[in-house]
């Protein structure tokens, strides 16, 4: 079981409901980190023009794990640059509440995000740099979430000096070391191991709670899916648009006997309908 004890402090700006955290399903339109609608994006020109995505519409809110799934080359990559700001649709609008400082992320190819000069503790300060300007301070910060979450015992080594593993967890915590409102996580937890890979779907579910952060979570792990996330969006055609899968209305951390429970089963088998 995941630890009781948060590693992380609750946000000032956390809900004010009864609870005091976000519950999935709620109505949090108003309130929408991003909302992207009626997005299209099309690549090339003339002959070689391919559209990817069509009218692809959906929202990132605040306290809720949503989990964006479709298969390799359907666009997840690009509708998750469109975001984050990073590309810019042909038709659509997308409305942000949330800009670069504020969101953590952790890229597919996470290798080639690394800088290979820094040693690991100045490459999770990255995200710091531009708010902490001494570096002693920033390694500080860096210290104190090492040692609450216990995830990572080789600050002083240089990236190619660990596994892909733990290259992922890098990056993991780097994406959290300035406390984002919004993390986007591209297939962020593919090189771990199971208990690596538990250990780190706890931390970011404790963030989730504590800070009330948006997440948009993409993964063809269809187990960890259905672990994590609070809402699944299907990205499904050619070109591709967003289908809204439903919820799943379980607390987390979730079990193993929850992936056997008919609402698991039920969304399971509702996402293979459409990659199948």
């Amino acid at each position: 079981r995941a630890s009781t004890n948060l590693a992380f402090s609750p946000a000032s700006h956390a809900s004010s409901s009864p609870s005091g955290s976000h519950r999935p399903g709620a109505d949090l339109s108003d309130s929408a980190l991003v909302r992207i609608n009626g997005v299209s994006r099309s690549f090339g020109n003339g002959a070689l023009l391919k559209d990817v995505l069509a009218g692809a519409s959906f929202e990132i809110r605040p306290g809720e794990i949503a989990a964006l799934v479709g298969a390799n080359g359907v666009g997840k990559t690009t509708l998750l640059r469109i975001a984050m700001g990073l590309d810019q649709p042909n038709l659509g609008t997308v409305t942000r509440k949330v800009t670069g400082p504020q969101i953590g992320v952790v890229v597919q190819d996470y290798n080639r995000s690394l800088c290979p000069w820094l040693r690991c503790a100045d490459n999770i300060a990255m995200p710091l740099v531009s708010t902490i300007p001494d570096r002693a301070k920033r390694l500080d910060t860096v210290n104190k979430l090492v040692a609450r979450l216990g995830q990572f015992a080789q600050l002083s080594s240089f990236p190619y000096q660990l596994s892909g593993g733990q290259r992922q967890i890098l990056c993991l915590l780097r994406a959290l070391v300035h406390e984002p409102a919004l993390l986007v996580l591209d297939e962020a937890f593919s090189s771990l191991d199971h208990e690596r890979k538990k250990a780190m779907h706890g931390t970011v579910a404790q963030y989730v709670e504590a800070r009330q952060a948006g997440v948009l979570l993409v993964s063809h792990d269809i187990d960890e899916v259905l672990l994590l996330a609070d809402r699944v969006l299907l990205l499904t055609g050619s070109p591709a648009a967003v289908e809204d899968a439903g919820q799943l209305r379980a607390p987390r951390p979730r079990s193993k006997e929850f992936l056997v429970s008919p609402q698991a089963l039920a969304m399971r088998n509702r996402i293979w309908e459409e990659l199948l």
